[in-house]
């Protein structure tokens, strides 16, 4: 998809829907820099990676038993500084994102 605002255009790209911790993710890119849009859990607030190791048939190495709960998928911004992190997609953030982007 493309947005033009005046002379500035904005390009949204689908990345893909099969992604490690998210549903999907959109690329916004324009004439300074790429906002990266995606598809996480609401509770998510960045990058988590968990590791767990298995023997004898699929028994825990740790005992714990993984905690399945049902996920409430949201669109989030991923903010690149000065922390990486998740911010919640509102009509405030995608304008102050397309304005970042933009030579506005």
């Amino acid at each position: 998809m493309q947005l033009a605002i005046g002379l500035q255009k904005i390009i949204l790209t689908p990345i893909g829907t099969m992604l490690i911790g998210m549903r999907g993710r959109v690329d916004m890119i324009g004439a300074r820099g790429m906002v990266r849009m995606i598809l996480a859990d609401r509770d998510s607030t960045g990058s988590k990676i968990t590791t767990r190791i298995s023997i004898d048939c699929g028994k825990l190495f740790d005992g714990e038993k993984p905690e399945l709960r049902e996920i409430n998928w949201v669109w989030k911004i991923i903010q690149e500084s000065p922390v990486r992190g998740f911010i919640d997609l509102t009509e405030a953030s995608l304008m102050k994102s397309i304005l970042a982007i933009s030579n506005y």
